[in-house]
């Protein structure tokens, strides 16, 4: 591997340990937990650290930049305190126990899936990755969290989660590498510890056991979230990756309320800013993924709350906890939250059309709001296999002592689908998402439920005290660990990888051979009636070239100059025809052509002897499989 990466590595496992194990050592909860618990904890805490940091920083001091010198000094001193805080106790951070061995090992099996793919495909795939590229260098570059996309393009940044943005401009700056790599690297991280947040919320609620089986089922055994690789969804991964860990730590810090004398609130109150700066991580990587986590903790609310309300003691303790909890998950999205509410209501504020309208094209007024049926959950959520060990976890869960972590997880998945299907209901400020977004995040309740399976078949078959039968099983699902490992590493959509070294060395000559001004049209493909986007290489020009192109990205729509990318992207649709008019482009000031090392992805491509034979269009570079043209005298 080349020292490149092993110095991104570093910087990774630098950045998403130090400031977690900090706010651990400061608050003294490191003792309230085992020492695995401890470190995934740390994880989490970092991962909330520097969205909070970046929004909280650009709301009250508006003027500050946060570049390499200051996250190199705030990282060394949250260091100095932490070593200094645990020097006497460093040696307790390492005493893993007997789980110790089969953790690294399904951590490490997990991370080597995501971090070889990184290695292999050095090229952030699909189509959100532009905007993720684009917004990560301009964290780095500016020290702070943007406002609208500019130099790259008009589209304001109000309704859009930038949280994870604050992790790949940090990895940008202190590892010192390009904002494409340091995307890839960090998303990959941080999809490789998915895992942790189900381990964690088992471990405690039901068995270390059953926390490897379910950490096992999330990273190596599902096709999500690894499969996010592919389709760039890394804002949600980032999120979703925090999200359990989250509800367990509000969980402790409802039971410390709870149960804690007055003379000892400390630790409530250490819990209660933990667990509020977590679930203000997870809305600050992704609105949409806050919403799925609301009801899990809605749910272990209802259930402290009543089981205080039936021992007849602890109730107002209960709710007071709840509130501060909520207070302070409040306060840290703040920034974010006003303006996007803002944004959001005063976009939806007219009636929409129903989503069966049909349009010219055939398609639906918003696809984004598809049928969906068990062929699309088994294709994008979970395998059949994974689906049917799901539905007997359920089952024997119920019948056995771990109901409760099942009935939550029931609860929650329920919860999942009735937010999925809430654009039925023709409520323009309800339908913020589809069905979809809740599918490919199954994979956390599943690896819960299959997790209590484990433990449940674990203790109906007394496997403890036949140590024949469980030497072998266990060597039989590490050997499964393995085989899944490997179907991870080939489980890569590579119609999804646009680029290529050619266009990189395509869009390295436009850089310097093209006007700053000058506009590529290129290969376009409408995901909606309303939404186009590129479908080869030449997507990526405004981040490898630093030019515009006639789709701009994929959230374009959020601000203005939209019209012009539909405008332009229209006059685009030409030049698969017999007929290209070449002049309407010219008229729109587009002065190139694209054509990308590989051929788009939907099969359609440019009428390139059309475009050849009209006046005034000349090839101006041609190698490696990539085509420029010049369109306009």
């Amino acid at each position: 591997m080349p020292w490149v990466e092993l110095r991104t590595l570093l910087t990774i496992f630098i950045m998403l340990l130090v400031p977690g194990w900090a706010i651990l050592s400061v608050t003294n909860l490191w003792r309230r937990f085992e020492a695995i618990e401890r470190w995934i904890l740390a994880v989490g805490l970092s991962i909330a650290f520097y969205p909070s940091l970046y929004y909280l920083t650009r709301a009250i001091v508006p003027s500050l930049r946060i570049g390499q010198n200051k996250l190199i000094v705030l990282l060394g001193l949250l260091f100095a305190f932490t070593a200094w805080t645990l020097r006497k106790n460093w040696r307790e951070q390492f005493k893993f126990g007997k789980y110790a061995a089969p953790f690294l090992f399904i951590l490490a099996l997990t991370l080597l899936t995501r971090f070889w793919l990184a290695h292999n495909y050095p090229y952030p795939a699909w189509t959100d990755s532009l905007h993720h590229m684009l917004i990560t260098d301009l964290v780095a570059t500016t020290g702070k969290l943007p406002f609208d996309l500019q130099p790259y393009a008009p589209t304001t940044l109000d309704q859009y989660h930038l949280g994870l943005y604050a992790l790949t401009g940090c990895l940008q700056l202190l590892a010192d590498i390009p904002a494409h790599q340091a995307l890839l690297w960090m998303a990959q991280a941080l999809n490789g510890l998915c895992g942790l947040g189900v381990f964690l919320f088992l471990s405690k609620r039901v068995s270390p056991l059953a926390g490897l089986a379910g950490m096992a089922v999330v990273g190596l055994f599902s096709f999500q979230p690894a499969l996010y690789f592919s389709w760039g969804r890394f804002t949600q991964v980032s999120s979703q990756t925090i999200m359990l860990i989250a509800a367990f730590a509000t969980w402790e810090a409802i039971r410390a309320w709870k149960v804690d004398g007055k003379e000892n609130r400390i630790p409530a109150l250490a819990l209660t800013g933990v667990s509020g700066l977590l679930i203000a991580g997870v809305f600050l990587l992704h609105f949409r993924a806050a919403a799925f986590l609301l009801p899990l903790l809605v749910i272990i609310c209802i259930y402290e709350f009543a089981t205080a309300i039936f021992a007849k003691k602890h109730a107002i303790k209960t709710m007071v906890g709840i509130i501060a909890i909520a207070i302070v998950g409040l306060v840290i999205i703040l920034p974010a939250l006003i303006p996007a509410m803002e944004f959001y209501v005063g976009q939806r504020s007219t009636p929409v059309e129903s989503v069966e309208t049909e349009t010219s094209e055939g398609l639906t007024e918003n696809q984004y709001f598809t049928n969906y049926n068990a062929d699309s959950l088994y294709a994008i959520g979970a395998k059949k296999w994974l689906i049917g060990l799901t539905l007997l976890g359920m089952l024997v869960g119920l019948l056995r002592k771990n109901r409760v972590v099942i009935l939550m997880m029931i609860a929650w998945i329920l919860a999942l689908f009735g937010i999925g299907l809430l654009y039925r209901l023709n409520i323009p400020l309800l339908a913020f998402t589809n069905m979809t977004g809740m599918m490919i995040m199954l994979y956390l309740p599943i690896g819960v439920i299959v997790g209590v399976l484990a433990e449940d078949l674990w203790q109906l078959f007394s496997l403890e005290k036949h140590e024949n039968w469980r030497t072998g099983l266990q060597w039989a699902v590490l050997f499964l660990a393995v085989v899944a490992a490997i179907y991870r590493l080939g489980e890569v959509e590579g119609f999804r990888q646009f680029m290529t070294p050619a266009d990189e060395k395509a869009m390295d000559w436009i850089e310097k051979n093209t006007p700053k001004e000058a506009v590529f049209a290129v290969h376009t493909y409408y995901w909606l009636p309303d939404s186009p986007h590129g479908s080869d290489a030449g997507y990526f020009i405004p981040y490898y070239a630093k030019r515009k192109t006639t789709t701009s990205t994929m959230i374009a729509s959020l601000g203005p100059g939209y019209e012009e990318v539909m405008t332009e992207s229209e006059a685009v649709m030409s030049l698969y025809s017999a007929s290209p008019d070449i002049g309407a482009l010219c008229e729109l000031g587009v002065d190139y052509l694209y054509d990308g090392a590989k051929n788009p992805f939907d099969g359609s491509q440019f009428n390139i002897t059309a475009i050849q034979q009209a006046e005034g269009v000349e090839i101006i570079y041609q190698a490696g499989g990539v085509s420029i043209y010049k369109l306009c005298d």
